[in-house]
């Protein structure tokens, strides 16, 4: 069954109503996240009137990678750096009145995002609640008003997405019957941040 297929059969709701669910969310973003195959998902949100610049860059400050963003514009890429020297690398998105920064490490081809674990102990998590195998109930208490984006994935490949909600408080249910058997992972992205259930179809 195709992709196009199985997102039409994926029907969600919002079953609960918040006036700030429907605000929108000024602050441009950096979107930093590894998938299950190791590789590192980049996304710049721009939501300022001047172009952002991306870079990667080594600890002696070597570009490795960068790009830049146009106002009003987002820019998403999955990239493979496992063939980078070990190493820690840092990625900067520059232009803002505050510019972002994310570090990441790289030890025998492998990469793993460095988080401060103060920063760590605090992050909001969301509650992931299934409801007799037919859907999945999501909630995520959005105190920085951050963009949310939700992903169902089979073997790595995105098969529906519910992308750029924002809000203070995020409650939605999504439909899983139609689903084909089979094991799916149901990703949150929050900002930087990445949060992964799995779901196993049984029929």
């Amino acid at each position: 069954m195709c992709a196009k297929t199985i997102m039409a059969f994926i029907l969600f709701s919002i079953f609960s109503s918040f006036s700030s669910l429907f605000c929108s969310n000024t602050e441009s973003q950096l979107l930093f996240s590894l998938t299950s195959e190791g590789k590192i998902r980049m996304g710049v949100i721009n939501t300022s009137k001047r172009s952002l610049h991306f870079e990667v860059v080594d600890n002696n400050s070597t570009v490795m990678y960068e790009t830049s963003v146009k106002a009003g514009s987002n820019y998403f890429k999955l990239i493979d750096f496992s063939k980078l020297a070990d190493g820690n690398y840092e990625v900067h998105l520059n232009g803002l009145t505050n510019d972002l920064k994310r570090k990441f490490a790289i030890v025998k081809g492998r990469i793993s995002i460095v988080v401060n674990k103060n920063e760590e102990d605090n992050i909001e998590k969301p509650n992931f609640t299934i409801i007799s195998n037919d859907a999945i109930v999501i909630e995520y208490n959005n105190s920085a008003g951050l963009i949310v984006r939700m992903h169902i994935e089979k073997n790595s490949e995105e098969i529906y997405s519910d992308e750029n909600s924002s809000g203070h408080k995020f409650i939605k249910k999504y439909s899983l019957k139609n689903l084909p058997k089979g094991k799916y992972e149901i990703k949150l992205f929050v900002g930087d941040k990445t949060f992964t259930y799995p779901v196993e179809i049984k029929t």
